[in-house]
């Protein structure tokens, strides 16, 4: 059966039903975007079918139910981004899968379908990666398992204000990605210091109901808190796929039973250092700058002075000089004429 050439846009679930005998499906160069659960309901002769160049974006996962004699699928120069290995993996006569020429995205969601392929050798290159950009066009035989990626995503506001009015908080940071991502938690700015025995960082992981997701969570509890424990508070979540962050600006009011004390010299904050303001530390910068220009300009001051006086003193001793020369010529003349009368 070819029905290629045809502007097809749609197939409907037991589009064949009855077709017993049909061995070869041929629907090429068509614009058809899904194929639907059940579309090949037993049809135990079929052995190849061809959906080149159309515009597929789905396959679902109950396609090819009881087409057990399927032993050839071309799904080239279509639009797909991911499969998934159910489709496939009753189709136990299957020995060609042809899918160059999709827009593959080669991550966490292609890396079991593409683990699949290889393993039953159905892979044929040059089937190769358009997503994400550091893969691009990287063939899948190329790239490890374990880069098939799925950047890390922040489960909820990646921005939040908390007004602590109690000695304890807890910051949650819930995350999800493929592999499991690294998580650090930074205080404005700079990585959280966790030698503070009031700060500790609590990890846990759940699994979403009837999903294969695993949530991953960090969660940040300070004990005693303080004045100078406020600030930004950052969860950073990274793994192979990428990075994502979410920032907690704590917010504390009032003074507390675990505020700080006289003993605390300048102050300790939530990472057990000594804090600054940050007007302060622009003031400081500022003062510095000030303080180096006004250095630079006594430095040019007392040079200018030393070289006009070191050009006055060199005057100095050139008309010295001068005048004992017309002195001494004098002298000499003097004497001459004295001898000279003499002899005479």
């Amino acid at each position: 059966l070819d029905m290629s050439g045809n502007r097809i846009r749609e197939l409907h679930p037991g589009t064949f039903a009855g077709l017993e005998k049909l061995r070869n499906v041929i629907i090429n160069n068509n614009e058809i975007e899904v194929l639907p659960n059940h579309l090949f309901v037993n049809l135990s002769y079929l052995s190849r079918i061809e959906f080149r160049n159309n515009r597929l974006r789905q396959v679902q996962l109950h396609v090819f139910t009881g087409t057990m004699a399927l032993s050839a699928i071309s799904l080239e120069q279509n639009r797909l981004s991911h499969l998934h290995k159910e489709t496939f993996k009753d189709l136990q006569k299957l020995m060609h899968l042809s899918l160059q020429g999709n827009a593959w995205n080669c991550s966490c969601e292609l890396q079991d379908f593409r683990d699949f392929a290889i393993s039953k050798r159905l892979y044929t290159p040059p089937t190769d990666c358009q997503e994400p950009p550091q893969l691009r066009g990287k063939l899948w035989s190329e790239v490890p398992s374990e880069n098939f990626a799925c950047r890390p995503r922040i489960l909820g506001s990646v921005r939040s204000f908390i007004e602590a009015n109690h000695d304890n908080i807890s910051l949650p940071c819930r995350i999800v990605g493929s592999p499991r991502p690294n998580v650090t938690w930074v205080y404005n700015k700079r990585p959280l210091q966790q030698y503070d025995p009031r700060v500790r960082v609590l990890t846990s992981v759940e699994q979403l109901p009837e999903q294969a997701t695993q949530v991953l969570t960090s969660e940040l509890r300070i004990v005693g808190l303080r004045a100078s424990d406020k600030g930004a508070y950052t969860c950073v979540a990274d793994n192979r796929g990428g990075r994502a962050e979410a920032e907690f600006q704590l917010l504390v009011s009032g003074d507390y039973a675990g505020a700080v004390s006289a003993s605390d010299g300048m102050g300790m904050g939530a990472i057990g250092a000594p804090t600054l303001d940050p007007q302060t530390n622009m003031f400081l910068i500022i003062c510095l700058i000030i303080t180096t220009l006004l250095l630079l300009v006594l430095v040019a001051v007392l040079t200018l002075f030393w070289y006009c006086r070191r050009i006055k003193t060199y005057q100095k001793d050139t008309t010295m000089m001068s005048g004992d020369g017309l002195i001494s010529s004098k002298m000499d003349k003097t004497h001459n004429g004295s001898m000279l009368e003499g002899s005479v």
